[in-house]
């Protein structure tokens, strides 16, 4: 891949008693096809030895940069909003320390953003992509993440799914500094940052990126499996339609209306006229 010299790439991972999984993915990390970047780590306040390994490795590799020592106890949405309002570069990509990321990943992943950008980096980017689902051994479980949870990616580009339905993947996810502008202050109602990038960069009109293949192993163990719903679209608009107007739902609505200067009754005009077509 050329490079611009001014080309700053900063990965994001969010640490908390990773010891178990870590080092296969810093391994795919320094196994990357591409390796101009810096790693920036965030520690949440482990009490195993996930930050014995991580000093293990930035003596061995110079571009590991672990960051707000002091601060503790944010959570993995707020730990990952820290890491990217504290890390200064062109492109961001996050990066789960449980995962093994294929080896052009990297390469692959600021290719596709430097070629939306369509010359102009004050043009906001995101990619995502497809995933490799394994389990803790890294046997594959699904080939397709897209194909086990019936996710259809050219829905989450249109504005009307994407307010109640947002299915970006954050282990999967790059963007370019136009984006960070964009979602960098994150509302402390907003579910996760995943889902916070993905609604603020398609409603603000971002070009997102869906990559139809898989650019990671992601691994399924005790933490993380209920992550991964089995979404059919007509059941789920019916069960989030039917429950608008109770708590979460509402929620997310009104966080997104908040955020973007909505008409919070437009929107509900909006839900209520669905819910006719759907007959619920």
């Amino acid at each position: 891949m050329e490079k611009c010299i001014s080309d700053k790439i900063a990965i994001l991972m969010a640490t908390y008693n990773s010891s178990q999984f870590i080092r296969e993915q810093l391994d795919s990390l320094y196994s990357q096809s591409y390796m101009d970047w810096e790693l920036y780590i965030h520690d949440d306040g482990s009490n195993d030895n996930t930050l014995d390994i991580i000093e293990q490795y930035s003596q061995r590799y110079e571009n590991i940069r672990v960051i707000g020592k002091e601060v503790k106890a944010l959570g993995p949405k707020n730990n990952f909003m820290f890491l990217l309002n504290n890390a200064d570069a062109d492109y961001y990509l996050f990066c789960d320390h449980d995962d093994v990321w294929f080896p052009n990943k990297i390469e692959l992943t600021i290719q596709q953003i430097k070629k939306n950008e369509i010359a102009d980096r004050s043009n906001p980017v995101l990619f995502h992509s497809d995933l490799h689902i394994v389990d803790t051994e890294l046997k594959t479980i699904s080939n397709s993440m897209w194909h086990y949870a019936k996710i259809r990616p050219d829905l989450l580009k249109k504005k009307n799914y994407v307010m109640v339905s947002c299915f970006i993947t954050g282990c999967t996810l790059g963007i370019n500094k136009a984006t960070k502008e964009l979602v960098k202050d994150m509302p402390d109602k907003a579910i996760m940052h995943d889902w916070w990038i993905g609604v603020k960069a398609v409603m603000s009109g971002a070009k997102v990126i869906s990559w139809p293949e898989a650019t990671m192993y992601y691994r399924l163990h005790g933490n993380n499996d209920s992550g991964i719903p089995q979404v059919k679209l007509m059941p789920y608009l019916k069960h989030v339609f039917t429950s608008f107007f109770v708590s979460e739902y509402d929620r997310n609505i009104a966080v997104i209306a908040d955020s973007l200067g909505f008409k919070y009754y437009k929107l509900r005009k909006s839900i209520y006229l669905t819910r006719r077509f759907l007959n619920v």
